[in-house]
Formats: C-alpha cells, structure tokens, sequence
C-alpha cells in the first residue's frame, strides 16, 4: 500500500494480535485512552498541527500516540492503519466507551466468521442490522459506520484499501468515507461480516458534518454517492432514501427539494477538491 499523506509503514516492529485504532484531535496525554475504557492495545493518531510518537506501556498493554499534523478524518484513519501493529484492528473514535471484554468480542468473530472485515454494534447508535452472523452485502453496507468495524489488517494492506481523503470529516463533502472504503472492499474480493455483539457506547454529541437533512446534505448525498456508486445506482437509492425516510426530513426539507438536491448531485461535476 503506498504513503497516504506522506507517511510511510513502519518498519522493524513487533506486530499484536489486537490493537483499537482511535482519530482524535488535539489530545495532550494520554488520559482519553482510560476515559473511553481501553484495556487493551491502541494506537491514537491525535491532529494536532505537531508530528510525532509518543509510547508508553502498562500493565503489559501498549499505548501509542501519533501526533500529525495533517488534517481529515479519512488521512487519520489511513496513518493508523500504516502505523498499527495489530493483526485485526478496530477503528474507533474518542466518543467511545468500550466494552470490558472488547478484545475477545473481535477475535471471537474473526475466528467464527473468517472475514476480512467486522462490523458490530453500538449501544445508543440508532441503525440496526438483522440480528444474526451473516455476510454483510453493498447495500446493506450503506447502514454502517466507520467506528463499528474491525479490520484484518493484513488483508486490507494487500488489496491496497485506503479511506478516501476527499470524504469526511475535514473536507467540504460531508461523510461517505467508510461507505466508499467498504464498496472497494467489495470490489477487491474481500469478505465483510456483521456480528451482533455491542463493542462500546456511543456518546449522543453534535456532528462536525451533519447540520440537519437540508437541501444541502442531500445535494452532497447524491454527490458522494454518485462518486463511488455510479449514477444508476445513485439514483435508485436516492430515490429509496427520499420516498421511504420522510419522517426523518421532513421538518428540515420538502420531497420535492429533497428529490431535486439529490438529483442535481448526482448530476454535479465530481470536483472533490482535496482539503
């Protein structure tokens, strides 16, 4: 897998079994690790407008920090998958509060399942799969978040994934980044699995993205969308979204503004100007 951003693998490391990967920003120690329940190996990459590592060890668990001075969730996300040493990896973010037994959950479902890639559940986190193991399809995919999924990480880095730097957070786009890194998972060959197990609780807080389902979110929704779907495909789940989730959009746009954003998105030149 190339650099992303400039920072290359590691290299002469002893790799882990299990290592939670956490997108923070402007953290100056290492007290959020304890405040979101880690027991167990993580890396942080911290956005901070500084570069560096800091380490530190307890009880026999390894505790890392990578300070960089990029910015971009998705550029987050990719340093701490060149810098992790575990063999499955869990994304997270510092709204987390973790599970006591959150390392045995993820290694259990890699050894039942045999998948690539996990997703599972959140307490306090409104979108649901069917509660059964099975093999998670595209569109089924639309329904998760980047913070439910762990990763083998060897066969992420052989097939070359990587979160797209011009979705998420810190970019003009809105989100997007893990439904486009599942699909080219999809596309590699990969297999994704959901396992019904809660990992950790997810803190109800104010979005760095989402301001309301306005003209505004579905013009960006039909963009993005159109950008790793095509616009066939874009369009027909455009249209499911709009006719079947009124509720959700109705106090903040009308179907037809709705129906016309999304349109227009689709439509839009796919400018996804770097951030």
């Amino acid at each position: 897998m190339a650099a992303v951003g400039g920072m290359g693998a590691v290299a002469g490391r002893d790799d882990m079994e299990f290592e939670i990967l956490m997108s923070c920003m402007n953290q100056e120690d290492f007290a959020l690790i304890d405040q979101s329940n880690i027991r167990t190996n993580v890396l942080i990459v911290n956005q901070c407008g500084r570069d560096g590592m800091r380490e530190e060890t307890r009880d026999g668990v390894s505790r890392r920090m990578l300070d960089s001075s990029q910015k971009g969730l998705s550029r987050s996300r990719n340093a701490a998958l060149q810098h992790a040493r575990g063999e499955f990896c869990l994304i997270a973010d510092d709204d987390e509060t973790f599970a006591e037994d959150v390392e045995q959950i993820v290694l259990r479902a890699f050894r039942e399942t045999g998948a690539d890639i996990v997703a599972f559940d959140l307490e306090d986190y409104p979108k649901r799969l069917k509660k059964t193991v099975h093999r998670v399809g595209k569109f089924e995919s639309l329904k998760l978040s980047s913070c439910q999924l762990a990763l083998r990480r060897k066969a992420i880095l052989e097939a070359g994934l990587a979160f797209d730097v011009h979705l998420g957070a810190g970019t003009e786009n809105g989100a997007g980044e893990e439904n486009k890194f599942l699909w080219d998972a999809f596309r590699a060959g990969l297999k994704v699995y959901y396992y019904p197990a809660y990992i950790a609780r997810l803190a109800q807080g104010d979005s760095s993205w989402f301001s309301g389902y306005d003209r505004e979110y579905f013009y960006k929704r039909g963009k993005v969308t159109s950008y790793y779907m095509g616009r066939f495909w874009a369009s027909a789940y455009a249209a499911y979204f709009v006719v079947t989730k009124r509720g959700l959009y109705r106090k903040d746009c009308g179907f037809w503004e709705a129906i016309r954003a999304s349109v227009k998105g689709i439509c839009s030149e796919k400018n996804f100007g770097d951030i």
